[in-house]
């Protein structure tokens, strides 16, 4: 799921992590990769949020994050994917930064 600005600055609220920016020279391939995504790295590894399934809510509004990718390093240099990882980490993109 691709996340406007501000719906960014509403996961980093509430998520402890740093999208990855959208000139980063490593986009292409993580989008090749993973799919059209904002991507969030924190200390744990690479994230994506994905939408709840919420039937009455035409617009997705609380998106839960996902990890994709472990660091395998203690320096934060190389990233392992791997199978999504739900996590319990649900954002509500209402919430203002």
């Amino acid at each position: 799921m691709r996340l406007t600005s501000e719906q960014i600055d509403g996961v980093t609220s509430q998520f402890e992590a740093q999208p990855v920016p959208q000139d980063n020279r490593l986009l292409a391939e993580l989008n090749r990769i993973f799919g059209e995504h904002t991507f969030f790295l924190d200390n744990s590894g690479l994230h994506i949020v994905e939408k709840l399934d919420e039937p009455e809510e035409p617009v997705a509004r609380k998106v839960r994050v996902v990890k994709i990718a472990s660091w395998t390093d203690p320096d934060h240099r190389t990233l392992a994917a791997h199978r999504p990882e739900p996590t319990d980490v649900v954002i509500n993109l209402d919430k203002a930064a």
